[in-house]
C-alpha cells in the first residue's frame, strides 16, 4: 500500500514538473486585408502537437520551454512559419494576419468530405456558383443559379447531372438538395422547391457530380446541390435590390396569346439582407418578394419569403456556439403537363379551350416553413461536435382538408483531425415523414442512418473511404435498407496538376407520389405502382485538374471521364397495363448505363488591365437501357457504340437510348469590367432531345413535324450590362432568352 502511494505521488510530482517546464503560445488569426477572424486555421509546431482556431479565430498551444517553429496553414492563404521563444510557465501571444495565396484560384468547398478543402484536392467533380454570379445574373431562384453549371440541365424544374436522370413528371429527384448541412426534399414528391432557398444570403452553391449517398444519403444517386448560407463578418452589411423583367413577343407573333388579352407577361420583385454582429451574437435577416405573370397562359406564380438566422458564441464556454435559423414562405405556384400544340398554341397548356380554362395546368397556394436549431462545439482535441435539427412543414390551399406534409430531421456528427494527416467524420441521422393528402392518402414514414468517412493526406496524395447504412420504412409495411461505400484518390502530380479517381455508390427510395399517384388529366392517365422498388447504382470517374497562371490571370481547366450504372432504375413509361388501360406508370428498368466525358474551365484575373471572369464547359453523355438491349451489357460492345455515337444520329445510336436525354451540352459565362461598367455574356447549347414518349406525338398536334424541323438542339444567348455607382448601388440591364 505504501509503495503504491509513493508511486502515485511520484507520478503527480513528475506531471507537475513537466507542466512547470511547459509554456503556452496563443493568439488570434485574421485575414490581413479584411481583418476578419479566420475559423479552422491549422496552427502547429509538430504533426503531433497542433490545433485549429475556434469560432473567434483564437488558438492556444502548450509546448515545452524553448524555441519553436510555429506553422500556420489555411486553404486559400499562404502558409506561414514563425520562430517563437517560449519560457516555462509563461504565455507568448502571437497574433497572425494571413495573406491570400495568389498562385491558384482560392476556391474552397465543403461538399466532398463535409469539411473545408481546396477544390483542386477533391476526388470528385465539384462545381461552384458564387454569390457574385448569382447577383450579377439576377438569379431569383436556385434553379436559375444551378443551371449555369456545366453538365447540369434543369428540365421543367427537374435537375439532371450528366444525363443521370430523365423526366419524371415532377416526382422523385435523383439529386439531393442540402441546405446548411441537412437535406430538404419535399415529403410527397421528393422534389426540390427551388424558390424556397434564400439566395440573397447564399454564400456559394456547390454541385457534386457523382453518387454521394455515403455522406448524404438517399436521393444523392445522381449528385448533390449543396447550399451554404452566410453569417456576418466584422463589418455590418445591408443590401437590397429590385428588378422588373419584360418578355418580348416570339418570332411567330401568332404565338403571343397575350396580345389578345392585353395581359403582357412580366416578372418583378425585390430582396433585402442584413448581417450584423451584436456582441457575441450573429444576426442575419433577409426577405424576398416575387410576382410572375408567365408567358405560358395562366402559369402565374409569386412568393413572399422571410429568413432569420441567429447564433450565439458564449464567452464562458470556449468553442461553443448555438443558434436557430427560420425560413418562411407564402407562395402561389402553377404546374402544367405539356403544351397544346406546336403552332400558335405553343404557350397554351394542353386541354385549355379558353382564356380562363386551365386544361392540364394546376394552381395551388403553398405555405412552407423550416425551423433549424443547431449546436456546434470545438473541443480541446481538434474535434468538432455538430448537432442539427430541422422541422419542415408544408400546407396547401390553407384549408382544414388541404394537403399537409411534415418532415423532421435530426443529425449528430463528430469530426476530428488526427496526427499524421488523418481526419475522421462520423454521425447518425434520423428522419420522420408525415403526409395528409386526399389523393396520396395518410402516410407515415421514417429513415435511420449511420455514416463514417476517413480522409487522409500524405504529402501529395489525398484519399478517402466512406460508408453508410440507411434503413427506410413507410406505413409500417414497406421496409428497405441498403449499405453503400465510396472511395477516392487525388494526387498532385505537379505544382498545379491534380489527378483524381473516385467510386461512389448511391440509392434512392421511391417517392410517395411515384408509388401512389392516381390521376387523369384531360384523358391522360397516371397509374400508381405500390410495388415500385428502390433504385441503386454507382458512379466512377477519372479526372485531371490543371491550374493555369498567366500574369495575374488564374484558371482551373478540368477534364473527366465518368461511368454510371443503375439497377432497378425508375422511369415513367407509357404503356398498356392490362388491369388499368393506357397511361403512364413509374416502373423499374432492370439495368441502365450512362457514360461520357466533360471538360470545363473556371478562370479569373486580368488580361492587360481588364478584369475578366469566365466559367463554362462541354458535356457529352450516352445513356442506354441495358434491359432492352442486353448486348450492350458487354463493356466492349458498349464502348464501341459509345465512340460511334459521338458524331452520329443514326438509328443504331438512338435505338437503345433512354428517353428525355440531351447528349450534348455546352455552357459559357464570361464577365469583363471596364471602368465602372460590367458586361456579361451567357451562352448555352442544349442538344436535341432525341427520344421521348410517343404519347406526346399522339396528343400534341404538329409535334412530330416541329421536331423534324427543329432537330438541331437549342442555342441561347443572354447578355447583361451593369453600372456601378459606388455607394449609390448598381443598376443592371439583362436580356435573357
Amino acid at each position: 500500500m505504501i509503495i503504491r502511494s509513493l508511486a502515485t505521488l511520484g507520478l503527480i510530482l513528475f506531471s507537475l514538473i513537466a507542466i512547470a517546464q511547459n509554456g503556452t503560445i496563443s493568439g488570434t488569426v485574421t485575414d490581413s486585408k479584411s481583418k476578419e477572424t479566420l475559423v479552422g486555421v491549422n496552427v502547429y509546431v509538430t504533426e503531433e502537437n497542433g490545433t485549429t482556431t475556434d469560432l473567434d479565430g483564437k488558438y492556444s498551444l502548450s509546448v515545452p520551454a524553448g524555441t519553436h517553429t510555429l506553422k500556420i496553414s489555411y486553404l486559400g492563404y499562404k502558409t506561414q512559419e514563425r520562430e517563437v521563444r517560449v519560457k516555462a510557465g509563461e504565455t507568448s501571444t502571437i497574433n497572425l494576419p494571413m495573406l491570400p495565396a495568389a498562385e491558384e484560384l482560392n476556391i474552397v468547398v465543403v461538399s466532398g468530405s463535409k469539411r473545408e478543402k481546396s477544390i483542386a484536392e477533391e476526388s470528385v467533380s465539384i462545381e461552384v456558383v458564387n454569390n457574385d454570379l448569382i447577383e450579377n445574373t439576377n438569379s431569383v431562384n436556385l434553379a436559375e443559379a444551378v443551371d449555369k453549371v456545366a453538365g447540369v440541365n434543369i428540365f421543367d424544374g427537374q435537375i439532371t447531372i450528366r444525363g443521370g436522370s430523365g423526366y419524371a413528371f415532377g416526382a422523385g429527384s435523383r439529386v439531393q438538395l442540402i441546405i446548411d448541412g441537412l437535406p430538404l426534399l419535399s415529403v410527397d414528391r421528393s422534389e426540390i422547391r427551388w424558390n424556397f432557398i434564400p439566395l440573397e444570403i447564399t454564400d456559394q452553391v456547390e454541385v457534386i457530380k457523382s453518387a454521394s449517398s455515403a455522406l448524404y444519403g438517399a436521393s444523392a444517386l445522381n449528385g448533390v446541390v449543396n447550399v451554404n448560407t452566410s453569417w456576418p463578418g466584422e463589418k455590418r452589411q445591408t443590401e437590397a435590390a429590385i428588378y422588373y423583367n419584360m418578355y418580348a413577343a416570339p418570332r411567330d407573333k401568332t404565338q403571343a396569346w397575350w396580345k389578345k388579352t392585353q395581359t403582357d407577361p412580366v416578372r418583378y420583385g425585390g430582396w433585402f439582407s442584413h448581417k450584423q454582429r451584436i456582441g457575441r451574437f450573429d444576426l442575419v435577416v433577409s426577405g424576398s418578394y416575387n410576382k410572375s405573370i408567365g408567358f405560358i397562359r395562366l402559369l402565374n406564380t409569386g412568393y413572399r419569403r422571410l429568413s432569420v438566422k441567429l447564433r450565439h458564441r458564449p464567452k464562458k464556454v470556449e468553442g461553443l456556439s448555438y443558434g436557430l435559423s427560420v425560413n418562411m414562405m407564402d407562395s402561389e405556384e402553377s404546374d402544367y403537363f405539356f403544351w397544346k400544340d406546336s403552332g400558335e398554341n405553343i404557350y397554351v397548356p394542353f386541354g385549355s379551350d379558353g382564356e380562363n380554362d386551365k386544361g392540364t395546368l394546376s394552381q395551388q397556394r403553398r405555405r412552407t416553413v423550416t425551423v433549424d436549431p443547431f449546436v456546434t462545439y470545438f473541443d480541446k482535441h481538434n474535434g468538432k461536435h455538430s448537432l442539427k435539427l430541422r422541422y419542415n412543414h408544408i400546407s396547401l390551399q390553407f384549408t382544414s382538408t388541404g394537403p399537409k406534409a411534415t418532415l423532421l430531421i435530426g443529425e449528430y456528427q463528430y469530426q476530428r483531425k488526427w496526427p499524421l494527416g488523418f481526419t475522421t467524420t462520423a454521425g447518425v441521422q434520423g428522419q420522420k415523414y408525415i403526409l395528409e393528402d386526399k389523393d396520396l392518402g395518410s402516410r407515415t414514414g421514417s429513415s435511420l442512418a449511420a455514416f463514417a468517412q476517413i480522409d487522409h493526406k500524405w504529402r501529395r496524395l489525398n484519399s478517402y473511404v466512406g460508408f453508410r447504412y440507411e434503413r427506410f420504412s413507410l406505413d409500417g409495411t414497406y421496409t428497405n435498407g441498403r449499405p453503400v461505400v465510396s472511395a477516392g484518390l487525388n494526387y498532385q502530380a505537379g505544382k498545379a496538376t491534380y489527378l483524381r479517381a473516385s467510386f461512389g455508390q448511391g440509392f434512392r427510395f421511391p417517392s410517395i407520389a411515384e408509388r401512389f399517384v392516381d390521376e387523369s388529366l384531360e384523358g391522360i392517365n397516371i397509374f400508381p405502382n405500390p410495388d415500385l422498388k428502390p433504385e441503386y447504382g454507382f458512379n466512377g470517374e477519372l479526372g485531371l485538374k490543371q491550374g493555369i497562371k498567366i500574369g495575374d490571370f488564374l484558371a482551373y481547366w478540368d477534364f473527366s471521364f465518368f461511368w454510371m450504372e443503375y439497377w432497378d432504375m425508375t422511369e415513367f413509361a407509357l404503356n398498356f397495363y392490362p388491369d388499368e388501360g393506357v397511361g403512364f406508370k413509374a416502373i423499374n428498368v432492370s439495368r441502365a448505363r450512362v457514360a461520357g466525358f466533360e471538360t470545363s474551365i473556371m478562370a479569373q484575373g486580368t488580361l492587360g488591365k481588364t478584369p475578366i471572369r469566365w466559367q463554362g464547359g462541354y458535356t457529352y453523355n450516352y445513356a442506354v437501357d441495358l434491359g432492352g438491349n442486353p448486348e450492350l451489357k458487354n463493356v466492349g460492345n458498349y464502348l464501341e457504340q459509345f465512340f460511334k455515337s459521338i458524331p452520329s444520329n443514326s438509328e443504331e445510336t438512338l435505338a437503345p437510348m433512354l428517353n428525355y436525354r440531351s447528349r450534348h451540352l455546352v455552357k459559357s459565362d464570361i464577365e469583363v469590367d471596364v471602368w465602372k461598367l460590367t458586361f456579361g455574356l451567357d451562352t448555352r447549347y442544349y442538344g436535341f432531345v432525341e427520344k421521348l414518349d410517343r404519347i406526346f406525338i399522339e396528343f400534341i398536334d404538329g409535334l412530330e413535324e416541329y421536331r423534324e424541323e427543329h432537330n438541331k438542339g437549342n442555342f441561347l444567348m443572354n447578355v447583361r450590362a451593369a453600372v456601378n455607382m459606388d455607394k449609390y448601388g448598381k443598376v443592371s440591364f439583362i436580356v435573357n432568352n
